[in-house]
């Protein structure tokens, strides 16, 4: 610590005179009026000001004697040093003379400055003002040049500065970084070829930014990019070759740039005009790249955020930090390059230990799950997956410097995603087995040994059980199935699914596909040379009905949806479905992609296209919510219709044709109706019918229910609900169409909400009776869950909607909603300032409770493993219903101040809001020890408020009194101790104080009577039995390890 920063006195400045200097506004940080002072700002500050006054009157020749002779006192030396350096950041005029100065007062190798250097750039460098940060910029290459004169870990700050050019960011600022980083570079060649670190790290990424910078107004600065890198390859390819395998990678994303194909030409055909050492491809690839040049392309701030995101945020709790993440650097269309990044920095560098392994925190497949739906692009999408599963080419067990860890996120979000989201795992499989022999042709063998050997390990050591439940999985498509079994023969071996179901024609087929090369994933180009890696392509062709032809523009299916978080969604999402229509070699291109931005829908008819030959109308991908794929549906509906009825089938057909919104919503009541006059339809025909009605009708439940109004004739859903309504009058048919409403559902998980919302509005008087006869179909749950699975997706997708929904929700179905958890926590964990505020005023005018009376504890026990807002918004409403103090009172034996701050501080503001009475009063004087600070609040106010009743009943307490038939009793030693800390507190006039009883309990002077001190021994209640409704949840015979699980 600098002497100045302790504010001594023989280093001529006083502590006041310091604060007297610190200006209001900083001249180093931009600082915003929420932002907290900066301590090393205030620090260089501070020495700045002390450098200034001792300057005064000094003339420039004499500068530099008067510091020396300061510096005599070696107390005084860094603050000279960090005064002279703050001078630099903020006083351009004077730099060039303060850098003089820093140089001939310099004892230590710079080390002090360099130390402060690498903190502001790591920590502060985004919030540096425009002026020091050129200066910062300017500095570090003036130290870069007097290398060897002294200065010692330049070095360190130009890593720094490496890792603030953020990838994917277009402003102006960032630009300029870059630039003058990269001729910092080029102006101290010598001195960069001597530091093979800073060497490949500068090469990683400026590989890297030279993909960001492909506009024309960036051509300059992408030139001397690219001519910088090129140089370095081939005049110190051997410094270059550290950074392994990742270099291949980083080449084929710029393979189209006339000076890196002629490059990639001489490293496969000519590998010694490089680097004698240099024998091929093979080489490079089979070499690890070190994690410090994979976590180079993230910034402090990126790392920092992401790794609290891996190691702190539990699984399902994930969602706003990936909303601020990604609010934050995936904003903007550019910066969509910056996710490949991000995956590779989470497979290679994020290791988690065993214990973050085996607990709750969310796992790198999430986010990496996540990372991949936030792709806009398929040129992103792919760089994403190659990201990925790069290490899978090369891996091989018996290379020491190989880590499973590597490789285990791709399987994981493979089999992970098969369950619900198959189209995830399809179009990874895919992916692998494109670029098995695709990504380098000369290295297919090595390829697909890699690929197939980082399968192995992971069953080998656990990662996945069974690699026949990935492969074989009948929601694995049969085409992409052989596909694998062709790419990766060791799996079709052992499979006997792939041996008898691969026909000769279906090798053939499979062949054609794997013999084809991807269309271009790069951002320069198709492909490097023929005998070079190709760039594979992200396109999508989704299931089709015979006679579809439509292309799709809607909405993205929401897929990784983990904890009930939604994450962002990316255009047209596609699936994996069948290509039977579709020319196998179109199809190999085409099955790769998974998040195109134009895909293919199906169409349901039976026509190939209308009489006119156009194509059928615009059919939107399912809403939010929407998680049975296209395909699925598509093939449902296809096998379904024939089996219908006529009049149903015709409706059907006719609702599939209808163009004009009027015409499909009076086709929609006739299929309702046709439905209802079947006489007991079996659940096979509602199951029939409901995949079909649900392909003909998902598009118009793309929208959200706030967009649209129930009570109008031109909103499809309205008007079928509303027939609904209509049709339920006829209690021969109400049964039957909720039955098919509630087989709906499981294509469109949206409609429960939508059926409430839509009786909501339109006040239907059996809404009631409506939605509990549809909650009947599901037989496997009950009436609350099936609401808690409607509202928590309703809460997910559309929030405006839930709130809307939760005075409805809690008055017509009280008897059930009333005290439940979930739609407790899903209301407070969605709802703001103002909402909440409406709520309050809601419940206080008795429009509906929420907490009710019997499941009170049980609510707020749940409430106290929630984020410290959403307790606060329940107390706060619990206080707005006026809740049962008595009921709370078990929470004293159970909470703890200094963890459960929030249901403490609610509980004692209720307590203030009661007058006091026997049990109360009686709890609090038997406090435990966590939180014996509550009874002396509350004892003092109500002391205040009322003393006499207080008085009166510390008096009753220490005799003994009977509540409720129950008998209570306090012990002297408890009211003394109470009374003593009250003495305190009150005046000596208080009725609490004055109260002769009470004086002599305070005294000392009292004595117990044997009649009340055989009564407290014998009859009264303890503290603990007062507790019994706790107690009574757990049954004697457990023990503390089983009532903690």
């Amino acid at each position: 610590m600098s002497a100045l920063v302790m504010n001594r006195g023989n280093a001529g400045v006083s502590s006041g005179a310091a604060e007297e200097t610190t200006a209001p506004r900083s001249a180093l940080l931009n600082l915003t009026g929420i932002d907290a002072t900066d301590e090393q700002d205030a620090v260089l500050e501070k020495c700045r000001t002390y450098v200034a006054s001792l300057l005064t009157g000094v003339s420039p020749p004499e500068i530099v004697s008067k510091l020396q002779h300061v510096c005599l006192d070696t107390s005084c030396h860094d603050d000279i040093m960090l005064g002279l350096m703050s001078k630099i950041l903020v006083e351009p005029a004077s730099a060039r003379m303060g850098f003089h100065n820093l140089s001939v007062l310099n004892r230590d190798g710079f080390s002090l400055v360099v130390r402060h250097l690498e903190i502001v750039i790591m920590q502060k460098f985004s919030k540096l003002n425009e002026q020091p940060r050129q200066q910062l910029v300017w500095l570090v290459s003036e130290m870069v040049k007097a290398g060897g004169k002294g200065v010692m870990g330049s070095d360190k700050l130009v890593l720094a500065l490496l890792r603030n050019i953020e990838g994917g960011n277009l402003e102006s600022g960032n630009i300029w970084l870059a630039e003058n980083v990269l001729n910092l570079l080029q102006d101290n060649r010598s001195w960069l070829e001597d530091k093979q670190t800073i060497l490949c790290s500068a090469l990683y990424s400026y590989l890297r930014l030279i993909v960001d910078h492909s506009a024309a107004a960036l051509h300059n600065l992408r030139v001397a990019e690219v001519d910088f890198c090129v140089s370095l390859l081939r005049t110190q390819f051997s410094d270059c070759m550290t950074l392994g395998r990742d270099l291949v990678r980083l080449l084929q994303a710029v393979s189209r740039i006339p000076e890196f194909s002629q490059l990639w030409t001489d490293m496969v055909q000519n590998p010694q005009s490089l680097s004698p050492h240099f024998t091929g491809l093979n080489q490079l690839v089979s070499l690890h790249t070190p994690r410090r040049y994979i976590a180079c392309r993230l910034t402090t701030d990126m790392e920092t955020k992401l790794n609290f995101l891996l190691t702190k945020v539990v699984m399902g709790q994930q969602k706003r930090y990936q909303d601020w993440f990604h609010s934050q650097f995936l904003s903007t269309p550019d910066r969509q390059t910056l996710i490949p990044d991000l995956v590779r920095y989470i497979c290679c560098v994020v290791h988690p230990s065993n214990e973050i392994l085996a607990s709750n925190i969310v796992p790198r497949w999430a986010i990496i799950g996540w990372l991949l739906l936030s792709c806009q692009s398929n040129v992103t999408a792919s760089n994403a997956k190659l990201a990925l599963f790069f290490d899978w080419m090369y891996y091989s067990p018996s290379n020491p410097e190989e880590n499973i860890m590597n490789v285990e996120p791709g399987l994981l979000v493979m089999s992970k995603s098969l369950l619900k989201h198959p189209q995830m795992t399809a179009t990874l499989l895919d992916f692998l087995c494109r670029i098995s022999s695709e990504f380098h042709p000369c290295l297919t063998s090595q390829q697909v040994a890699g690929i197939t050997a980082a399968f192995q390990d992971c069953q080998d050591k656990g990662v996945i059980s069974n690699l026949s439940g990935l492969f074989e999985d009948e929601r694995v498509d049969s085409e992409l199935r052989r596909l694998i079994f062709r790419c990766f023969p060791k799996f079709a071996a052992s499979s006997n699914s792939g041996q008898g179901g691969t026909t000769g024609e279906s090798d053939a087929s499979a062949a054609s596909s794997a013999g084809r090369a991807p269309a271009a994933a790069g951002a320069d180009g198709d492909a490097m040379l023929k005998t070079g890696p190709r760039n594979a392509s992200s396109g999508s062709n989704q299931a089709k009905l015979p006679g579809s032809s439509v292309d799709n523009h809607g909405g993205a299916d929401q897929f990784y949806n983990f904890g009930g978080q939604t994450t962002s969604s990316n255009p047209g999402a596609g699936s994996n479905g069948s290509r039977a229509n579709h020319d196998a070699d179109r199809a190999a291109d085409e099955e790769m992609a998974f998040l195109s931005e134009t895909s293919e829908d199906a169409c349901f008819s039976d026509e190939e296209t209308d009489g006119s030959g156009s194509a059928r109308r615009n059919v939107g991908a399912v809403g939010a919510g929407g998680d049975i794929s296209t395909d699925v549906v598509a093939k449902t509906a296809v096998l379904a219709v024939d089996s219908l009825a006529p009049d149903l089938r015709k409706a059907m057909m006719a609702l599939d044709k209808a163009e004009e919104v009027s015409e499909r919503c009076r086709q929609v009541k006739a299929v309702l109706t046709a439905f209802s006059k079947l006489s007991t339809p079996s659940g096979l025909t509602t199951e029939h019918a409901a995949s079909s009605l649900a392909f003909c009708v998902r598009a118009d439940f793309a929208d959200a229910c706030c967009d649209s109004d129930p009570s109008q004739d031109d909103e499809l859903q309205s008007v079928m609900f509303r027939h609904c309504v209509a049709l339920y009058d006829e209690e021969s048919s109400s049964s039957t169409v909720l039955r098919l409403l509630s087989s709906v559902q499981q294509y469109i998980p949206s409609l429960g909400y939508r059926l409430l919302y839509c009786l909501h509005l339109t006040e239907s008087g059996s809404l009631d009776a409506i939605y509990r006869q549809f909650a009947l179909g599901f037989g496997d749950l009950d009436l609350l869950s099936c609401l808690e699975r409607d509202l928590k997706l309703c809460q997910e997708e559309d929030p405006i909607t839930f709130y809307a929904l939760i005075p409805c929700v809690f008055s017509v179905f009280a008897e059930v909603t009333v005290g439940s958890s979930i739609l407790l926590y899903l209301l407070v964990s969605s709802i703001d300032s103002v909402q909440l505020h409406e709520l309050v005023c809601d419940v206080m005018l008795g429009k509906f409770q929420l907490f009710g009376y019997s499941g009170l504890l049980d609510v707020v026990q749940a409430s106290l493993e929630w984020e410290t807002f959403e307790q606060y918004f329940v107390w706060q409403l619990l206080a707005a219903e006026g809740c049962s103090v008595r009921e709370l009172l078990p929470l004293l034996s159970e909470l703890d101040a200094s963890a459960n701050a929030e249901p403490v501080t609610g509980l004692l503001f209720i307590l203030k809001q009661r007058t006091p009475d026997a049990p109360t009063v009686s709890a609090l004087l038997g406090c435990p020890d966590n939180i014996h600070h509550i009874a002396p609040c509350v004892f003092q106010h109500w002391a205040k408020c009322h003393s006499f009743a207080l008085a009166s009943l510390f008096t009753e307490l220490l005799k003994g009194t009977r509540f409720n038939e129950e008998y209570l009793q306090v012990s002297v030693e408890d009211l003394s101790k109470h009374l003593k800390l009250l003495s305190s507190l009150l005046p000596e006039s208080n009725p609490v104080l004055t109260n002769a009883t009470l004086r002599e309990v305070l005294t000392g002077q009292y004595v117990e009577s044997p009649v009340a001190m055989e009564r407290r021994g014998e009859k009264r209640r303890s503290t603990d039995e007062l507790y019994q409704p706790a107690a009574k949840r757990y049954p004697a015979s457990l023990d503390s390890a089983a009532m903690s699980e």
